[in-house]
């Protein structure tokens, strides 16, 4: 179906289904099942689509202490509304036969290369790692208004976009040999994990999601954390609406998405004295999440420690991936 046709059916469904004056955003509590199927016809895209693909950079990469050898190929993709998401892909050199891969959803402010660390960890457990700059960062930044500011329809959209620029993304992993496309799952590191829980919740073919520091509920979020951008947000516009942003990024807001994972399983790691990330919308993410979850608190705050979080990480995708 043609995008902006979807964009207008979803729109009028959108708007049908939130006439009943019951329904309050911002009350902690996901959407019933029509707006979520509203909701969810946001993410819809056109199949036929053609993907466009541009190999920029395609090199093998030597073994060193660091990570195994390994090849590291840059690209980009046509995804919708005209954009072209940037992306890098590391694959293993030495596996004789497909392997999983993992989406690496990069942070606030960060881009696509802040992948490197998981990715270089990934290969040495036989596993590929796709990265892309999210909308509004990285190489898609340039001549555009910030992601984050008091316009929070750009934020919604934003997040759209970036979750469907990822389902193209899966459909590119199809067609490579050398990825296991049964075995496809995604790590999400903050903003990234935001996303991410939308991602798995629209998103079927993606396995056993990891949320890094994630919350849900966006007007929650927006009136407490600690972050810089946010409280500059909130001191130039002191007469800030916090249930008008979760209305308006009710389509966007994990709360409403991440109960559906289930019964795929997911694993949340947030730290206990995030200020960022609030801890009430850690434990909203966590409380609304279904089973089969798995919940670890590390003593940290938003930074999480590598070195602890790693290794949970890694358990994780081998018994699950």
């Amino acid at each position: 179906m043609n995008n902006r046709i979807t964009a207008g059916l979803a729109l009028l469904v959108l708007v049908l289904s939130l006439q009943s004056p019951l329904r309050v955003f911002g009350d902690g509590k996901p959407v019933g099942r029509l707006t979520y199927e509203a909701f969810k016809q946001f993410y819809e895209y056109d199949k036929g689509l053609p993907l466009e693909v541009n190999i920029g950079e395609d090199v093998q990469i030597l073994p060193t202490t660091q990570c195994p050898g390994h090849r590291r190929i840059k690209l980009s993709f046509m995804s919708t509304h005209d954009e072209r998401a940037p992306a890098i892909i590391w694959i293993p050199l030495e596996s004789k036969r497909p392997v999983p891969c993992s989406f690496y959803l990069h942070g606030l402010g960060q881009n696509k290369e802040a992948a490197e660390p998981f990715a270089y960890d990934l290969l040495k457990k036989g596993i590929a790692t796709m990265a892309l700059d999210a909308a509004y960062h990285g190489e898609r930044a340039a001549g555009k208004q910030p992601l984050y500011g008091a316009n929070f329809h750009r934020l919604r959209d934003g997040y759209m976009q970036t979750v469907v620029d990822y389902r193209r993304a899966l459909d590119y992993l199809l067609t490579r040999p050398e990825i296991d496309a049964s075995r496809i799952t995604l790590i999400g590191m903050s903003m990234g994990a935001i996303m991410g829980a939308v991602l798995a919740g629209v998103e079927e073919r993606i396995k056993c999601p990891v949320l890094l520091v994630g919350g849900a509920d966006r007007g929650l979020m927006s009136r407490v954390s600690q972050i810089p951008v946010w409280k500059q947000i909130r001191a130039e516009n002191p007469n800030l609406d916090f249930d008008e942003i979760s209305r308006v990024m009710a389509p966007a807001d994990p709360l409403n998405f991440v109960d559906k994972i289930s019964p795929r399983p997911v694993l949340m790691i947030n730290g206990t004295k995030d200020e960022l990330v609030p801890v009430a919308a850690n434990k909203l993410l966590h409380s609304t999440a279904r089973e089969p979850k798995k919940i670890v608190w590390l003593e940290s705050g938003h930074t999480l420690p590598f070195d602890q979080t790693f290794p949970i990480v890694n358990e994780w995708l081998k018994n699950n991936l």
